[in-house]
């Protein structure tokens, strides 16, 4: 056998010296890369050498996937709706043959960007604007090894929050100054040298990597130095929530099915209650726990299909306060994991001296309606899908909503939805009145008119949950101008490892799993958790924070963005909260709570601003802001520091056609600048 291997190589030898093409050459420990070979790491991942003949990946044949349900529910749907390409934020895993020295990798990610770096992440794709971009990554080869992750692994993970473009093609590239063990240069393996060099490979496979050739060439690297390579193509990951919106804005336009009628009153402005529909587009019955149930359905023609509508209930506070000519501003409140209409009147201060859940309740009316109402804005609060009145017994806790664990493709149609729903809200507001002449038992202080808000200084308050389903409906919304978001973060990799809140994810994962006590233990760069994170980026908010001010899509226009990051937050790390702020652009303002989203931002070359922060992006005003609190609060800073809610109601108050101005925390009832 080994004296046919060998003949085999003398063969390939002769053939590319014949051809013109450098000639192999054979070395103790190689970058594996075969097109043919049935074994699941034959091949690097993501490559679109892995495309089966149905358009969908082969995640379904990785070793002993299929002991795990939770692996089989998200590698079938990965295989359903992964069909163009691969995510834009996970990391890219290379086979190796044997060990190797890890002291020739990257010494860190700002290293991995470097001209000469032995290992390196590229834009190859000759039609992106961002061609021969490198990406920061931390490389490591993996010794944390487990069923699922093999022998020598190469890990190259991408910091979190340098996302790629859609329908980009990229290159993990390893070059001849990786070294083995052994201090021996890393190899090809002789499939790649084929299809690299054009030596004697299927014509297909040689034109799989003939843009990175042709990349590389441009740069003048020195072809001979590419030991392996990771071709793969990013899917288009925006269309989907765009067609749907395009669709929902085609309908006939939203009406209230109940009129304004007054509620509760408060100290500085009082409730009023309305309703309108939503169209029920998902298959099957709620909260949808089938297989083929939740996704959403279509007709001939690729449009959504109303099943049904929906009444949900409409919450909207008045202020106390003369009304402008124009109207009142008015802020769109997005709930949380298990909130519900009412969150934005009653999640009131808590002094930070206990864990979240050794907290009482704040006073009713005690929550971010009262502190807007005290800039003269108006607020709205609204349930979402499965939440609140619209599912019995409600999602109290956000996890059936995110139905990670039973079924994915439902959980990606609900935040789809979802964001879909909230374009359905700005749409009916910016016209709908509230005729407190002819509505009974109004308050005294209100105004003696009929209200109507001011649509150039419409805003949106999202929180956790409500944050990441808005900063996805923020980019294709046709009508908000400003934006708030708080208990911000997203990478589901990161989340799964290191969120305390609700939940450990961590433990449970490995349960799901099926993990055994003697195995690794799920970690920042497992490749299950890079695999799932890549059909996760059809919604994860990272994937699409470039659209709300940075890179709006071409018919929307940019926002003004203020997003806090409290430390420490149960349920987002510091890397998550910097990667949802790298990815949409934002400075940072004020002072350094932690080190990361600091570190990160700078990474990514963005400069830190001053107060009062004005037009410093796209012609907005856009900023991150730390905070510290105790006992993991970090994640509602925005309800319990007077700093946090004088800075966030005035930047609310201040958008209009004139702009916005993000000014220093201050004291809760200063004046705003």
């Amino acid at each position: 056998m080994h004296g046919l291997r060998l003949s085999l190589v003398s063969g390939v030898l002769a053939l590319t010296a014949a051809c013109g093409a450098p000639a192999f050459v054979e070395r103790t420990t190689q970058a594996v890369t075969d097109p043919d070979a049935a074994d699941f790491w034959a091949r690097p991942m993501p490559s679109d050498l892995r495309r089966e003949a149905d358009g969908s990946w082969d995640l379904d044949k990785w070793p002993r996937a299929r002991e795990s349900d939770l692996l089989q529910d998200w590698f079938r749907t990965a295989d359903r709706r992964m069909r163009g390409g691969w995510g834009l934020t996970a990391g890219v895993f290379m086979p190796i043959t044997g060990a190797l020295d890890p002291a020739s990798l990257p010494a860190d990610p700002a290293a991995s960007t470097k001209a000469g770096s032995s290992v390196f992440l590229m834009d190859i794709d000759a039609d992106s604007p961002e061609r021969g971009r490198r990406f920061p990554l931390d490389v490591h080869q993996l010794t944390q090894l487990d069923r699922y992750t093999p022998e020598h692994l190469l890990a190259a993970t991408p910091v979190f929050g340098f996302v790629r473009r859609p329908a980009t093609q990229y290159a993990l590239v390893l070059t001849t100054d990786v070294k083995d063990a052994a201090g021996e240069p890393l190899g090809r393996s002789l499939a790649f040298h084929q299809a690299f060099e054009d030596a004697g490979a299927a014509d297909e496979v040689v034109a799989h990597f003939a843009p990175l050739r042709e990349a590389l060439e441009a740069e003048g690297f020195a072809l001979e130095k590419v030991a392996g390579a990771a071709v793969f193509t990013t899917f288009e990951h925006t269309q989907e929530l765009r067609d749907l919106v395009a669709w929902s804005e085609s309908q006939p336009a939203p009406v209230l099915t109940k009129p304004w009628t007054a509620g509760q009153e408060y100290e500085s402005y009082q409730l009023f209650e309305a309703a309108m529909e939503m169209p029920v587009i998902q298959r099957g019955e709620r909260p949808y726990t089938g297989q083929d149930e939740g996704v959403i359905l279509r007709d001939a023609n690729g449009d959504p299909t109303i099943v049904e509508m929906q009444e949900i209930r409409l919450i909207l506070s008045v202020p106390k306060a003369e009304m402008p000519e124009e109207g009142f501003p008015l802020t769109l409140y997005l709930h949380g994991s298990g909130g519900e209409a009412y969150q934005f009147a009653n999640r009131g201060p808590l002094d930070e001296d206990a864990p979240r859940d050794q907290q009482p309740e704040p006073p009713p009316g005690t929550g971010p309606a009262e502190w807007l109402a005290r800039r003269g804005v108006a607020a709205l609060g609204f349930d979402f899908p499965l939440h609140g009145e619209r599912h019995n017994p409600p999602d109290t806790s956000g996890l059936v909503l995110y139905n990670l664990f039973g079924n994915l493709s439902a959980t990606i149609d609900n935040f789809n939805v979802s964001a879909m729903e909230v374009t359905r809200i700005s749409r009916l507001v910016v016209d709908t009145e509230v005729p407190l002449g002819s509505i009974a038992d109004v308050a005294e202080g209100l105004p003696d008119t009929t209200v109507h808000f001011d649509p150039e200084r419409l805003t949106a308050f999202g929180q956790s949950m409500g944050t990441t389903i808005g900063v996805n409906w923020a980019g294709v919304d046709p009508r908000v101008k400003g934006l708030l978001f708080s208990g911000a973060g997203g990478m589901l990799i990161e989340i799964a490892v290191t969120a305390i809140e609700p939940v450990e994810l961590k433990g449970v994962a490995e349960l799901a799993l099926h993990l055994d006590e003697d195995e690794a233990e799920v970690h920042i760069q497992h490749p299950i958790l890079h695999a799932a994170q890549n059909i996760w980026d059809l919604v994860d908010p990272v994937a699409k924070a470039r659209y709300v001010t940075a890179e709006p899509y071409p018919d929307r226009a940019p926002r003004h963005v203020m997003m806090t990051a409290g430390f420490r937050d149960g349920y987002f790390h510091p890397r998550s909260q910097a990667a949802i702020a790298t990815a949409m652009g934002l400075p940072q303002a004020g002072e350094d709570a932690e080190p990361i989203l600091p570190s990160v931002l700078a990474l990514a070359g963005i400069d830190r601003v001053s107060y009062p922060v004005q037009a410093n992006l796209s012609g907005r005003t856009a900023a991150v802001v730390q905070f510290t609190a105790p006992f993991n609060l970090g994640h509602y800073v925005v309800f319990n520091q007077d700093g946090a809610r004088h800075q966030y109601t005035c930047f609310l108050a201040s958008v209009g056609s004139g702009g916005a101005r993000l000014d220093a925390p201050a004291g809760l009832d200063d004046p705003c600048e």
